[in-house]
């Protein structure tokens, strides 16, 4: 709550608010998770930021995918 009350009250932008939360995340990672385990990391974040935005997943998105070519062939 208390970043979203910073965000207000400074009159943030989405692509600084983006922009600077993406950076405390980078300095965490670069910090604390070892190089090698990085990478698994970032890929985690990045599946369950997917998600949370709700974006379909791949399995969703082949089975619309599927729907959309069936119903323009009939």
């Amino acid at each position: 709550m208390g970043i979203h009350e910073e965000i207000r009250q400074q009159e943030l932008s989405l692509n600084q608010c983006l922009g600077g939360l993406m950076s405390v995340v980078a300095d965490l990672l670069r910090h604390n998770v070892p190089t090698v385990e990085r990478a698994e990391v970032c890929t985690n974040i990045f599946h369950n930021l997917w998600e949370a935005s709700g974006l379909p997943t791949d399995t969703n998105a082949k089975v619309l995918q599927y729907k959309f070519l069936k119903e323009t062939i009939n």
